[in-house]
């Protein structure tokens, strides 16, 4: 999404109303730690990965055909965080909201939400809500509420007026 905003504001002159970043630590802090488990690991390192950040049922894990579709598509994933090169740019002069789970072991909130910062001229205080690295799965309402008050508040409070 970051990088979308600055080709869009490159190409086009366009600067996003907003920024969602969930459940991610920003790219600079993605080249720092590495990814937990690489795109090369071996399809058992990457269950055992999946497994452990509690977001996919054991049902789809212990599934060949599921996990037959899904692990290329995971390597291509991680391959691309892999190769990703950060660049300085100037700041967007959009809000970043940044979303995290409270019990995410992957995303070091305060860390996140400083290397956020540094990305917008219009910082925003982080939404913290319940549950690990799915939070968006295991508080749906809650994430969906944030988003519809933050998309509101891009638009100058248009998509939540009283009908």
């Amino acid at each position: 999404a970051l990088d979308l905003a600055h080709e869009l504001r490159a190409r086009r002159g366009v600067e996003p109303l907003a920024l969602i970043a969930a459940a991610g630590e920003p790219p600079e802090r993605r080249v720092e730690r590495q990814a937990a488990i690489s795109s090369g690991a071996a399809d058992e390192e990457l269950v055992r990965w999946l497994r452990d950040l509690n977001g996919t049922p054991e049902e789809l894990l212990a599934s060949r055909e599921y996990l037959a579709e899904l692990l290329p598509r995971l390597r291509a994933d991680l391959g691309l965080l892999e190769r990703r090169v950060p660049r300085a740019r100037q700041p967007l002069d959009c809000p970043v909201h940044v979303y995290l789970g409270a019990q995410d072991p992957m995303v070091d909130g305060p860390a996140a939400q400083r290397g956020w910062a540094a990305h917008t001229t219009r910082e925003q205080p982080p939404r913290t809500f319940p549950g690990g690295h799915f939070f968006v799965q295991e508080s749906a309402e809650l994430v969906l509420a944030a988003l519809a008050e933050d998309a509101d508040a891009a638009v100058g409070g248009r998509l939540l007026r009283s009908r």
